[in-house]
This record gives structure tokens, C-alpha cells and sequence, in this order.
């Protein structure tokens, strides 16, 4: 798997938003690609 590189502030961001939703990050970001993608279908 490849790692992807954020910068700090988007990091937090990613944290917080994730935390709001009451995820971790990988799955945060899983379930994000997963909507965009489907949305363009």
C-alpha cells in the first residue's frame, strides 16, 4: 500500500472530521472515496 503525504494543518483536519464522525482515519477517508466515486457513476 502507498502512503500519502499531508501537510500538518490538513492532518488536524482530517483528525477532526474523522473524530466527528466517529471513525478512524483509513476508514474516514475509505468512506469518502467511496461516496465521490459513486457519485460520478
Amino acid at each position: 500500500m502507498r502512503q500519502v503525504k499531508v501537510n500538518p494543518v490538513r492532518f488536524q483536519m482530517l483528525t477532526e472530521l474523522a473524530k466527528g464522525s466517529k471513525k478512524n482515519i483509513e476508514n474516514y477517508l475509505g468512506d469518502l472515496i467511496d461516496s465521490i466515486y459513486a457519485g460520478k457513476k
